[in-house]
Protein backbone atom coordinates (compact mmCIF):
# COMPACT_ATOMS: atom_id res chain seq x y z
CA UNK A 1 0.00 0.00 0.00
CA UNK A 2 2.60 2.10 0.91
CA UNK A 3 4.78 1.99 -2.01
CA UNK A 4 1.43 2.31 -4.74
CA UNK A 5 0.82 5.75 -3.01
CA UNK A 6 4.32 6.89 -3.10
CA UNK A 7 4.29 6.04 -6.70
CA UNK A 8 0.79 8.09 -7.43
CA UNK A 9 2.40 10.90 -5.28
CA UNK A 10 5.53 10.56 -7.60
CA UNK A 11 7.75 10.23 -3.78
CA UNK A 12 10.71 7.88 -3.75
CA UNK A 13 9.66 4.20 -2.36
CA UNK A 14 11.29 3.85 1.44
CA UNK A 15 14.19 1.58 0.62
CA UNK A 16 17.68 2.01 1.71
CA UNK A 17 19.01 4.42 -0.66
CA UNK A 18 17.52 7.67 0.74
CA UNK A 19 17.89 9.92 2.78
CA UNK A 20 15.52 9.58 5.72
CA UNK A 21 12.16 11.55 5.84
CA UNK A 22 13.12 13.44 8.68
CA UNK A 23 15.58 14.83 6.40
CA UNK A 24 13.02 16.76 4.14
CA UNK A 25 11.89 20.25 4.69
CA UNK A 26 8.23 19.40 3.53
CA UNK A 27 8.32 15.96 5.24
CA UNK A 28 5.42 17.25 7.28
CA UNK A 29 2.85 18.96 3.79
CA UNK A 30 0.00 16.97 4.03
CA UNK A 31 -0.15 15.23 0.22
CA UNK A 32 -3.21 12.45 0.52
CA UNK A 33 -5.59 10.98 2.87
CA UNK A 34 -5.18 7.12 3.39
CA UNK A 35 -8.17 5.16 4.46
CA UNK A 36 -7.26 1.54 4.80
CA UNK A 37 -10.02 -1.42 5.77
CA UNK A 38 -9.84 -4.86 6.86
CA UNK A 39 -12.13 -7.65 7.77
CA UNK A 40 -11.75 -9.37 10.62
CA UNK A 41 -13.26 -13.18 11.54
CA UNK A 42 -13.77 -14.51 14.83
CA UNK A 43 -15.21 -17.78 16.29
CA UNK A 44 -15.39 -16.17 19.48
CA UNK A 45 -16.10 -13.52 21.55
CA UNK A 46 -13.39 -11.05 21.79
CA UNK A 47 -12.73 -8.59 24.88
CA UNK A 48 -9.92 -6.38 26.10
CA UNK A 49 -8.20 -6.23 21.97
CA UNK A 50 -5.72 -3.49 21.41
CA UNK A 51 -5.18 -2.07 18.32
CA UNK A 52 -1.12 -1.68 17.75
CA UNK A 53 -0.24 0.45 15.23
CA UNK A 54 2.57 3.32 14.16
CA UNK A 55 0.43 5.78 12.57
CA UNK A 56 -1.09 7.53 15.47
CA UNK A 57 -1.31 11.56 14.17
CA UNK A 58 -4.98 12.31 12.82
CA UNK A 59 -5.97 8.80 13.18
CA UNK A 60 -9.48 8.28 12.87
CA UNK A 61 -10.82 4.54 13.56
CA UNK A 62 -13.95 2.67 13.13
CA UNK A 63 -15.22 -0.73 14.11
CA UNK A 64 -18.46 -1.61 12.40
CA UNK A 65 -18.74 1.90 11.60
CA UNK A 66 -18.76 2.99 15.32
CA UNK A 67 -16.12 5.41 15.89
CA UNK A 68 -12.88 4.41 18.47
CA UNK A 69 -10.63 7.02 20.43
CA UNK A 70 -7.51 6.75 18.57
CA UNK A 71 -5.96 7.91 22.04
CA UNK A 72 -2.76 5.62 22.92
CA UNK A 73 -3.53 3.56 25.81
CA UNK A 74 0.33 1.73 25.77
CA UNK A 75 2.52 0.40 23.18
CA UNK A 76 3.77 -3.01 21.99
CA UNK A 77 7.03 -4.31 22.05
CA UNK A 78 8.45 -0.58 21.14
CA UNK A 79 7.16 2.77 22.68
CA UNK A 80 6.88 3.72 18.84
CA UNK A 81 4.16 1.27 18.13
CA UNK A 82 1.46 2.62 20.00
CA UNK A 83 -1.79 0.37 21.00
CA UNK A 84 -5.73 1.48 21.47
CA UNK A 85 -8.50 -0.62 22.91
CA UNK A 86 -11.15 -1.98 20.64
CA UNK A 87 -14.99 -2.40 21.59
CA UNK A 88 -15.59 -6.26 22.44
CA UNK A 89 -16.48 -8.11 19.39
CA UNK A 90 -19.10 -10.88 18.75
CA UNK A 91 -18.22 -13.92 17.10
CA UNK A 92 -18.92 -13.26 13.44
CA UNK A 93 -17.58 -10.71 10.96
CA UNK A 94 -16.25 -7.44 12.07
CA UNK A 95 -14.91 -4.33 9.92
CA UNK A 96 -11.95 -1.93 10.49
CA UNK A 97 -11.48 1.07 9.49
CA UNK A 98 -9.01 3.81 9.59
CA UNK A 99 -8.13 7.26 7.60
CA UNK A 100 -5.18 9.58 8.45
CA UNK A 101 -3.15 11.99 6.83
CA UNK A 102 -0.22 11.24 4.59
CA UNK A 103 3.06 13.27 4.03
CA UNK A 104 6.36 12.26 2.95
CA UNK A 105 7.25 11.26 5.83
CA UNK A 106 4.81 9.28 6.75
CA UNK A 107 5.31 5.64 7.29
CA UNK A 108 2.27 2.80 6.25
CA UNK A 109 3.59 -0.07 8.83
CA UNK A 110 1.66 -3.32 9.85
CA UNK A 111 -0.96 -2.76 12.15
CA UNK A 112 -1.47 -5.65 14.80
CA UNK A 113 -4.59 -7.23 16.59
CA UNK A 114 -3.55 -8.03 20.06
CA UNK A 115 -5.32 -9.85 22.45
CA UNK A 116 -6.56 -13.42 23.75
CA UNK A 117 -6.78 -15.54 20.65
CA UNK A 118 -5.73 -18.09 18.07
CA UNK A 119 -5.23 -18.01 14.66
CA UNK A 120 -6.08 -20.47 12.12
CA UNK A 121 -4.19 -19.62 8.79
CA UNK A 122 -5.92 -21.30 5.61
CA UNK A 123 -4.16 -19.45 2.51
CA UNK A 124 -4.35 -15.89 2.75
CA UNK A 125 -7.02 -15.72 5.39
CA UNK A 126 -6.66 -15.99 9.19
CA UNK A 127 -9.71 -16.83 11.28
CA UNK A 128 -9.52 -16.08 15.19
CA UNK A 129 -10.47 -18.55 17.46
CA UNK A 130 -10.83 -19.57 20.94
CA UNK A 131 -6.69 -19.27 23.37
CA UNK A 132 -4.66 -21.88 22.45
CA UNK A 133 -3.93 -23.57 26.16
CA UNK A 134 -2.41 -26.59 24.53
CA UNK A 135 0.49 -27.68 22.04
CA UNK A 136 1.57 -31.04 20.79
CA UNK A 137 5.58 -31.02 20.24
CA UNK A 138 5.93 -29.82 17.17
CA UNK A 139 5.95 -26.36 14.75
CA UNK A 140 3.50 -24.06 17.23
CA UNK A 141 2.81 -22.13 13.76
CA UNK A 142 0.15 -24.77 12.78
CA UNK A 143 -1.26 -24.88 16.26
CA UNK A 144 -3.05 -21.85 16.55
CA UNK A 145 -0.19 -19.01 16.81
CA UNK A 146 1.46 -18.37 13.50
CA UNK A 147 2.59 -14.96 14.47
CA UNK A 148 3.15 -15.33 18.33
CA UNK A 149 7.00 -14.04 18.90
CA UNK A 150 6.54 -14.58 22.79
CA UNK A 151 7.53 -16.83 25.40
CA UNK A 152 5.58 -20.52 26.16
CA UNK A 153 6.44 -22.66 29.11
CA UNK A 154 5.81 -26.26 27.93
CA UNK A 155 5.11 -28.65 31.05
CA UNK A 156 5.29 -32.45 30.68
CA UNK A 157 6.10 -34.66 32.89
CA UNK A 158 9.17 -37.61 33.28
CA UNK A 159 9.33 -40.60 35.14
CA UNK A 160 12.45 -41.72 36.41
CA UNK A 161 14.41 -45.20 37.57
CA UNK A 162 16.66 -43.30 39.51
CA UNK A 163 20.22 -41.70 38.48
CA UNK A 164 21.15 -39.10 36.58
CA UNK A 165 19.69 -37.48 33.49
CA UNK A 166 19.89 -34.97 30.78
CA UNK A 167 17.06 -33.62 28.31
CA UNK A 168 17.94 -33.04 24.62
CA UNK A 169 15.83 -30.32 22.84
CA UNK A 170 17.71 -30.82 18.87
CA UNK A 171 14.73 -29.45 16.78
CA UNK A 172 13.21 -26.07 18.49
CA UNK A 173 12.57 -22.51 17.02
CA UNK A 174 13.75 -20.51 19.85
CA UNK A 175 16.82 -18.05 20.57
CA UNK A 176 16.96 -19.90 23.63
CA UNK A 177 15.33 -22.77 26.25
CA UNK A 178 15.57 -22.71 30.28
CA UNK A 179 14.80 -25.88 31.88
CA UNK A 180 13.42 -26.53 35.55
CA UNK A 181 12.93 -29.62 36.96
CA UNK A 182 9.74 -29.80 39.75
CA UNK A 183 9.94 -25.91 39.53
CA UNK A 184 13.69 -25.72 40.20
CA UNK A 185 15.31 -24.42 37.46
CA UNK A 186 18.14 -26.31 35.99
CA UNK A 187 19.95 -24.29 33.43
CA UNK A 188 19.56 -23.10 30.09
CA UNK A 189 19.72 -24.65 26.30
CA UNK A 190 21.06 -22.81 23.81
CA UNK A 191 24.09 -24.20 22.05
CA UNK A 192 24.78 -27.43 19.90
CA UNK A 193 24.45 -30.30 21.02
CA UNK A 194 21.10 -28.71 22.64
CA UNK A 195 21.59 -30.66 25.63
CA UNK A 196 21.32 -30.23 29.66
CA UNK A 197 22.59 -32.09 32.83
CA UNK A 198 19.79 -32.51 35.11
CA UNK A 199 22.01 -34.25 37.71
CA UNK A 200 20.77 -36.94 39.82
CA UNK A 201 16.56 -37.39 39.30
CA UNK A 202 15.35 -39.89 42.32
CA UNK A 203 12.64 -42.84 40.77
CA UNK A 204 9.29 -41.85 40.10
CA UNK A 205 7.35 -38.77 38.40
CA UNK A 206 8.78 -35.56 37.89
CA UNK A 207 7.27 -31.91 36.45
CA UNK A 208 9.81 -31.17 33.37
CA UNK A 209 9.58 -27.60 32.64
CA UNK A 210 10.88 -26.00 29.13
CA UNK A 211 10.53 -22.18 29.11
CA UNK A 212 10.74 -21.63 25.37
CA UNK A 213 11.88 -17.98 24.17
CA UNK A 214 10.76 -17.03 21.21
CA UNK A 215 12.00 -14.24 18.14
CA UNK A 216 10.00 -11.64 16.04
CA UNK A 217 11.00 -13.39 12.22
CA UNK A 218 6.96 -14.32 12.26
CA UNK A 219 6.07 -11.00 13.69
CA UNK A 220 7.89 -8.67 12.05
CA UNK A 221 9.15 -10.22 9.23
CA UNK A 222 8.67 -10.06 5.98
CA UNK A 223 6.08 -13.34 6.05
CA UNK A 224 4.96 -12.23 2.85
CA UNK A 225 8.20 -12.90 1.21
CA UNK A 226 8.08 -16.50 -0.51
CA UNK A 227 11.35 -16.43 -2.31
CA UNK A 228 13.24 -19.21 -0.54
CA UNK A 229 16.88 -17.39 -1.74
CA UNK A 230 16.41 -14.47 -0.18
CA UNK A 231 18.79 -14.03 2.29
CA UNK A 232 18.77 -10.27 3.79
CA UNK A 233 16.29 -8.80 5.49
CA UNK A 234 16.68 -5.12 4.20
CA UNK A 235 13.73 -3.12 3.26
CA UNK A 236 13.65 -4.70 -0.09
CA UNK A 237 12.29 -8.09 1.94
CA UNK A 238 8.94 -6.31 2.57
CA UNK A 239 8.43 -5.17 -0.58
CA UNK A 240 8.69 -8.19 -3.17
CA UNK A 241 6.62 -8.27 -6.51
CA UNK A 242 5.98 -11.18 -8.61
CA UNK A 243 7.00 -14.75 -8.23
CA UNK A 244 8.74 -13.79 -5.06
CA UNK A 245 5.50 -12.37 -3.47
CA UNK A 246 2.33 -13.69 -2.04
CA UNK A 247 -0.85 -13.36 -0.66
CA UNK A 248 -0.39 -16.08 1.73
CA UNK A 249 1.64 -16.49 4.62
CA UNK A 250 5.46 -17.94 4.48
CA UNK A 251 6.53 -18.51 8.64
CA UNK A 252 9.35 -20.02 10.52
CA UNK A 253 9.17 -22.87 12.55
CA UNK A 254 8.71 -22.22 16.41
CA UNK A 255 8.54 -23.93 19.56
CA UNK A 256 9.89 -27.42 20.54
CA UNK A 257 9.43 -28.98 17.12
CA UNK A 258 10.47 -31.98 18.31
CA UNK A 259 9.46 -34.24 21.26
CA UNK A 260 12.21 -33.75 23.46
CA UNK A 261 15.37 -36.51 24.45
CA UNK A 262 15.72 -37.63 27.86
CA UNK A 263 19.07 -39.46 28.24
CA UNK A 264 20.81 -41.54 31.07
CA UNK A 265 23.85 -40.54 31.51
CA UNK A 266 26.43 -43.29 33.05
Amino acid sequence: VDQAIRQQLLLPARMGLQAQPWTRADRAQILATVELQCSLHTAVELRDTRLALETIQGLACWLDEVPVSPVPDGWYVDPAIATIALPAMTAGQHTLRLRFPFASGTNIEWMYLLGSFGVALSGRHAHLLAPVTRLAWGDWTTQGLPFYGGNVQYLTSLVSTGGALAVRVPHAGAVLMRVALDGVERGPIAFPPYQLDLGQVAAGAHTLAITVFGHRANSFGPVHNCDPRWFWCGPGAWRTEGDAWTDGYVTKPMGICVAPQILALA
